[in-house]
């Protein structure tokens, strides 16, 4: 393959998008604001063409590069303040695009609903779906009838003259009951499409099928959010029945021949386990399982779709292997041996015909590069580099930990050592992660933690129960514990870093977003004692007033969520609420939030102003204008990080 791939997308990328200076002696806080260049990155069916998805300040593209050639050959936006939230190759020379509008860092881009087609040439667009279709920007794009509902694609089915198999869900309101979703076939030329019923349960349903179209698999949350339930058929004309016999906790995929699903299950060692499903049946059987973790994702045969692998993340990712003897997995297990024990590989696109492979190659000091493997050549060769101004040598080394907490849970997290710097009473940032339920932190650069870390703090993160990656009941006895147990955890983490002589007592902080900056000011005024300072950025401070603002609860689900999740006793909101305890708060506190923010609203950061200005509590204040749940523009993003460097350096630098 020609190596002009990478010198012509990044010439698109400079010709479109910000650039700025590179790296220098201290890495600038820029360099960490930056976004990333590359991502979603997958070969064309017949691995003549690769596509990625090139980020910009006020729009996201796909760019087609033709592999053989080293060609770019189109570049493909869909609007100012338009994301690619996901995109499908549905023939050999065409796509198909699910715009977003991308509103914060901490919060996933919210899809339109719409769904866009184009050939790998670019050119003219079409407009195949969505509520949007009189509102789309470009005299390019042909736009239909608006519907008032989103769709996502559950096949493409890339053999089928152009079709693909796709889900249309209800725009759902505060006073709309849940709808069952539709299924239907979709031309990806004109958007016309057929029927092919609704998913067996009455709200927003999931979907597994075979590449030929056949959907055997659908499921959705059950009533408290802990699990999936899934129904499975045997053929399309058949009825649905319920699986009852597992406690799914994801639907993966339909082998080829559709007689085998495969999902993610609680299994024997009380973890995610990967099962099959006989779709005719229902029966089950456990494949493959880790001790510890749950499994995170799996690789399917080419040409049969059976598993022949699967990951899990203890600490760091690893690896569980089926022992099929199956050819793609033999040669899986030579592609990951060919790169360094500190680097973590995944297969991210593959050919139909399985003879060229894309890889993501990465460690939690470089931010990764995509390789092809060109099965003809024999040949690894680099096509694109994530964050190209990043040197990897100046980053840090983040390592895994665990302890037992007071009530005897195994809790795992990660602690980043600053580059050249050894564990000995290092000042430190605790940053518990978002979410909070079903989300984890996991081993991989990251550019605030990497930020942190070369400033010359230690950076502990917690998977605290109630996060992924250990287990339903890990997750579930986070439940109801919003604002005591999951905070615990993150204490106890810290104190278990400092009683390790890693961490220095006396310039310890915590920073956190979302959930995270909820737990900043929680665990400050939980345990006065323990922290220097607080950053607390788009944070949650009086729950009632969340409950009562957030997007989230703006339908009956939501309002499930929270309840089930939290609580909706008035008196426990306002006891687990950290604007009612301030009285016990002794850091100084950083609040930081933007003002057109819809999960977690400005008001909170006004509020919790208002109420330290009143006691006289030392604080700093930053309200972007224009920025969302976590912020977007990478010039607000660096001013931010030099705002947090000033507050650190202040409270427990030097």
């Amino acid at each position: 393959m020609k190596q002009t791939i990478v010198r012509k997308v990044w010439a698109v990328a400079l010709a479109c998008w910000l650039c700025v200076p590179a790296v220098q002696a201290q890495v600038p806080a820029e360099d960490f604001a930056r976004e990333v260049e590359y991502q979603q990155v997958q070969l064309s069916p017949d691995g003549r063409y690769l596509s990625l998805v090139v980020p910009g300040r006020k729009q996201s593209a796909i760019a087609i590069i033709d592999v053989d050639e080293g060609e770019t050959v189109s570049v493909n936006g869909f609007g100012i303040d338009t994301r690619i939230d996901a995109y499908w190759w549905v023939a050999p020379k065409r796509l198909v695009a699910r715009p977003a509008r991308e509103v914060g860092t901490f919060d996933a881009p919210r899809p339109t609903g719409d769904l866009v087609a184009f050939n790998h040439t670019g050119g003219s667009v079409d407009y195949l779906f969505g509520q949007s279709a009189e509102d789309q920007v470009g005299s390019n794009i042909r736009k239909p009838r608006r519907e008032k509902r989103a769709a996502r694609v559950v096949a493409p089915m890339v053999h089928k003259s152009r079709q693909a198999i796709v889900a249309l869900d209800d725009l759902a309101g505060r006073n709309l009951p849940d709808r069952a979703t539709e299924l239907a076939r979709l031309s990806t030329l004109t958007g016309a499409r057929t029927s092919l019923g609704v998913a067996p349960v009455d709200t927003r349903s999931s979907f597994a099928a075979t590449r030929d179209g056949r959907v055997l698999l659908a499921s959705a949350p059950n009533e408290d959010f802990s699990g999936q339930i899934v129904h499975h058929r045997p053929d399309m004309k058949s009825d649905w029945k319920r699986v009852s016999d597992l406690a799914v906790a994801d639907v993966l995929a339909v082998s080829d021949d559709g007689r085998q699903g495969y999902v993610l299950a609680a299994g024997s060692t009380g973890t995610a386990c990967l099962f099959a499903l006989d779709t005719r049946s229902g029966d089950s059987r456990e494949l493959l399982c880790h001790p510890v973790a749950d499994i995170q994702a799996a690789v399917f045969a080419q040409d049969t779709g059976e598993p022949i692998a699967a990951v899990a993340e203890p600490g760091r990712p690893e690896w569980l292997w089926a022992d099929s003897g199956h050819a793609d997995e033999r040669l899986l297990r030579s592609l990951v041996r060919s790169f360094p024990d500190d680097r973590a590989v995944w297969p991210v696109s593959r050919s139909e015909d399985g003879q060229r492979w894309v890889l993501y190659v990465y460690s939690s000091r470089d931010p990764g590069a995509y390789y092809l493997f060109d099965a003809e050549a024999r040949k690894i060769s680099e096509l694109v580099v994530a964050r190209s101004w990043i040197d990897p040598e100046q980053m840090a080394d983040t390592r895994p930990f665990r302890f037992k907490a007071s009530d005897g849970m195994v809790v795992h997290g990660y602690i980043t050592v600053p580059a050249g710097a050894t564990l000995d009473k290092l000042p430190a940032v605790v940053v518990p992660h978002g979410g909070p339920f079903g989300v984890r932190d996991s081993w991989g650069w990251d550019p605030e933690v990497q930020f942190l870390a070369s400033r010359g703090y230690a950076v502990i993160q917690v998977n605290y129960r109630g996060s992924a990656g250990y287990g339903k009941a890990f997750v579930d006895a986070g439940r109801g514990e919003y604002g005591d147990r999951m905070i615990d955890d993150i204490t106890e983490a810290a104190q278990h870093q400092i009683a390790q002589g890693y961490v220095d007592a006396d310039r310890l902080c915590i920073f956190g977003a979302s959930y995270g900056g909820y737990a900043a000011m929680r665990s400050a005024t939980r345990v006065p004692d323990l922290y220097q300072c607080v950053i607390a950025y788009v944070g949650i401070y009086d729950l009632k007033r969340h409950r009562d603002s957030t997007d989230y609860t703006r339908d009956d689900r939501g309002l499930r969520y929270f309840a089930n999740s939290i609580t909706d006793d008035a008196d426990e909101l306002r006891r687990l609420s950290p604007i009612h305890h301030l009285d016990k708060l002794t850091a100084p506190v950083f609040i930081v939030h933007g003002d057109q923010d819809e999960r977690v609203t400005v008001e909170q950061a006004k509020v919790l102003r208002a109420a330290l200005r009143e006691r006289d509590h030392p604080h700093e204040y930053l309200v972007e204008v224009g920025e969302g749940h976590g912020f977007r523009d990478p010039d607000n993003i660096a001013n931010l990080y030099r705002r947090i460097e000033g507050f650190l350096a202040q409270h427990i630098g030097g």
